[in-house]
């Protein structure tokens, strides 16, 4: 069971120099040769410094509210407004092997179960509050290019009243939307209404899928009337397993959902928790749509 976060000190991450001109200050120290600079760069990669690397830990951060609303946060500045009574938002690659040395740099506050939560290997959706916030795992249809769409993607949310973690193995579109949003100076402002508009960006993917079922089910029904074929077996077995796997997927996001609408936290406002009312209404009549596919 998750615990109460405990609160520590906020130690700002420090980084000596900067990481691009590190790896190619060594590279033309010696003499451009990859070869021979590969054992200097190899040490900076383990210790974060390299830019030539694999992609930062961080994704993008923006602050939502105060006076940088709409800014994007880079370096020190994410872990200060994140500290800050503003409402900020990280956005982070689980997948990438820095990432729990970011929280223990940068979120050392935050207590080890929620991290624990948040890189585990879960996917299923759920919510469930720990003190002042929330940790909500939530899915999404794979919106990806050469993805099928009923391949989910999952993202990892850390939310309470002043900050926003999110973390995702593969890409998730709902959330780049939003980034985009709040860039654009018409993105949430409140960690509720964020809560909100990850929901039904997610719930307006799955529409996508059910709405190609849909269609693949009607192309089906009419070659079959009147003309049984026995060549059709491979996709109506292609359309029950797609059913199959999207109703597993909109059970326990309703249920997540609904946890979230009766969540006892101020941080949640009433236009928010009527918008993640109308989500999880859609959801379960998405849910039943699906139930009545039979061919």
């Amino acid at each position: 069971a998750l615990r109460h976060p405990r609160r520590r000190p906020y130690r700002r991450r420090r980084r000596g120099c900067d990481d691009h001109r590190v790896n190619i200050a060594f590279t033309e120290h010696l003499g451009g040769c990859s070869d021979r600079a590969a054992p200097f760069l190899l040490v900076f990669r383990r210790k974060g410094l390299s830019g030539l690397s694999m992609s930062d830990e961080v994704i993008f951060s923006y602050a939502l509210n105060g006076p940088k609303q709409g800014q994007p946060l880079h370096g020190d500045a994410i872990a200060e407004e994140l500290q800050s009574d503003n409402l900020a938002w990280v956005h982070l690659d689980r997948a990438h092997m820095d990432t729990r040395d970011w929280f223990t740099d940068n979120m050392a506050y935050l207590d080890d179960s929620v991290v624990d939560a948040l890189l585990a290997e879960e996917t299923r959706p759920r919510a469930s509050s720990v003190g002042d916030g929330m940790m909500v795992i939530l899915r999404g249809v794979n919106t990806n290019e050469g993805a099928a769409l009923e391949d989910m993607v999952s993202i990892w949310i850390w939310v309470d009243s002043r900050r926003i973690v999110s973390l995702r193995k593969s890409k998730v579109r709902a959330a780049d939307e939003i980034a985009e949003m709040i860039g654009a100076g018409t993105g949430p402002t409140t960690a509720g209404a964020f809560l909100a508009a990850m929901t039904e960006r997610l719930d307006g993917r799955i529409e996508l899928a059910i709405g190609e079922i849909d269609d693949a089910t009607d192309a089906l029904e009419e070659r079959l009337v009147g003309h049984p074929d026995p060549d059709l077996r491979h996709p109506i077995t292609d359309i029950r397993r797609r059913t199959i796997q999207l109703c597993r997927h909109i059970s326990p996001q309703r249920e997540a959902v609904s946890a979230i609408i009766t969540a006892l936290h101020d941080w949640i406002d009433d236009q928010s928790r009527r918008r993640l009312s109308h989500a999880h209404d859609r959801l379960s009549r998405k849910r039943r749509v699906i139930a009545l596919v039979d061919v």
